[in-house]
């Protein structure tokens, strides 16, 4: 066999056995089922005229929706059960947008109307129900319908939402949708549904609108409520990004004024004692830009000559402590393998893995969870306080005085799959003493950037560079290949 072709064949063998080595642990995780297949006849009605089929409300398109396009009055979609041979569990409405008022009724039971507000809503369907019925607004388009048959529901589908807390004791401002369990990963189980103080998720940036878009939206909603959060986050809604670059870069392709402004608006408006972020992860420009934000944000909230308006609105308000993932400074390191109560023994770290696995859309990109290595969940820097350093450095509300907090009810416990990291669970560990308050610790140069850091190994750039080279080389040896053939002949 000629020399050339030999070569090419061995490096097809190389590269097919080479892929399977780069980083899974994402596919370790458990994923949600997709929406069953059930072919449920879905009727529109304008008024009381039948106006259509609606075939594509269960075609997982977050882009086809019902009405195609805004219109007046009140539309109602009926769904027909009566022909199905399975007993259904329940279904759960994906709005385009959040809805106003709308109601939903079985059979010809009495309405029960909602108050709108929410992207996602779950509802037990009653035994033997043989029809739905959901009457809208005709400016609320339903993206999508999903149905589920007895005992199929994945917990994080289960949505009943609450508003957002008038106030918070915790604020966790992700840059983008999946952040809050690769990188801010179990603060919301331990801190929210555990402990029980009142959390809010900022999101700072949306996708670019599409399908893509709406589907994050819902991924994040399913992996919230999996992780315990019952009170609705918060949409900045500014374009998401993916690039690599350096904190100019990042402030020149965002608006960051705009970003800033609304930063500080919310602290002031929801006053929260704690506020955590990311801290330039893989070099993400928006990654960079939240950890240069956030710091600015937490200064200006507490003068009333910037931002008046917002001051005028909500008064001031001064945050206690400001960390931020994997800074250097004043390093604290959260346990998330202890076990919790409220998961029925599952741990932080377990729980942000499975709120992870709703995130189907971003699996792709191999990231998976982990509190190892220098970005691993659960490492901090106190970047700013008001309350004096950390001394035990293993609490976010260490020197904070806050009310006797209330755990957020969660559902039942659901078995808990094996974690990705196989390490021994350690023991618990007592509940530090309160330290006496100290004077308060000035933050350093407040437009100081946050150095970048590379993440668990398994960085975006990492698998982006192996990808483009392996191609690159694959390539050049099929051009051999085919000119090895070329010669035999």
């Amino acid at each position: 066999m000629n020399r050339q072709i030999r070569i090419f064949l061995i490096a097809i063998m190389l590269l097919g056995a080479c892929l399977p080595q780069l980083p899974a642990r994402a596919a370790e995780q458990p994923i949600p089922a997709p929406n069953p297949p059930f072919a449920l006849p879905i009727e529109c009605f304008s008024g009381s005229a039948f106006a259509e089929e609606l075939p594509y409300l269960q075609d997982n398109d977050y882009i086809t929706c019902y009405p195609k396009k805004p219109c007046e009055g009140e539309l109602r979609v009926q769904i027909d059960l009566s022909a199905l041979s399975t007993t259904m569990e329940g279904f759960m409405i994906h709005w385009k947008d959040e809805p106003g008022a709308y109601s939903v009724s079985f059979d010809s039971a009495e309405s029960a109307a909602m108050p709108g507000g929410f992207l996602c809503a779950y509802f037990s369907i009653p035994t033997g129900a043989r029809t739905i019925q959901i009457a809208f607004g005709g400016g609320d388009p339903i993206a999508e319908l999903a149905f589920y048959a007895e005992g199929s529901t994945p917990e994080g589908f289960k949505q009943a939402w609450e508003p957002t807390h008038a106030d918070c004791d915790l604020m966790i401002v992700s840059a983008h949708m999946d952040d809050e369990h690769l990188f801010l990963g179990g603060l919301v189980p331990d801190y929210a549904a555990e402990r029980g103080y009142r959390v809010t998720m900022v999101y700072l940036t949306d996708s670019p609108r599409g399908v893509l878009s709406r589907q994050r939206d819902s991924e994040a909603l399913a992996g919230l409520w999996s992780n315990g959060l019952r009170h609705y986050p918060i949409f900045m809604c500014f374009p998401g990004r993916g690039a690599v670059s350096n904190l100019d870069a990042a402030k020149a392709s965002n608006d960051w004024k705009a970003m800033l402004k609304l930063l500080v608006e919310y602290i002031r408006r929801y006053k929260p004692a704690v506020v955590v972020t990311l801290g330039g992860e893989y070099g993400n420009d928006q990654h960079r830009l939240v950890a240069w934000l956030l710091p600015q944000a937490v200064t200006a909230a507490k003068d009333e000559k910037r931002y008046k308006e917002s001051a005028e609105a909500y008064g001031t308000h001064e945050v206690s402590k400001l960390y931020i993932h994997s800074y250097e400074k004043g390093p604290i390191t959260l346990d998330l393998r202890r076990p919790l109560s409220a998961f029925g023994g599952a741990t932080a770290l377990e729980m942000a893995q499975i709120g992870f696995s709703y995130h189907v859309s971003q699996h792709f990109l191999r990231f998976f969870v982990t509190d190892e290595g220098y970005s691993g969940c659960g490492k901090f820097g106190l970047r700013y306080s008001a309350v004096g350093k950390d001394l035990a450095g293993n609490d976010l509300f260490e020197n904070i005085e806050t009310p006797p907090p209330t755990p957020e009810p969660t559902p039942e416990p659901t078995p808990t799959p094996e974690p990705p990291t196989a390490s021994p669970v350690p023991t618990d560990t007592p509940p530090p003493t309160a330290q006496p308050t100290q004077a308060a610790t000035p933050s350093p140069d407040i437009g100081e950037p946050v150095p970048a850091r590379e993440t668990n190994g398994n960085n975006i750039v990492w698998f982006v560079a192996i990808g483009a080279g392996l191609l690159f080389v694959l390539i050049g040896l099929i051009i051999l290949g085919i000119r090895g053939l070329a010669r035999r002949r």
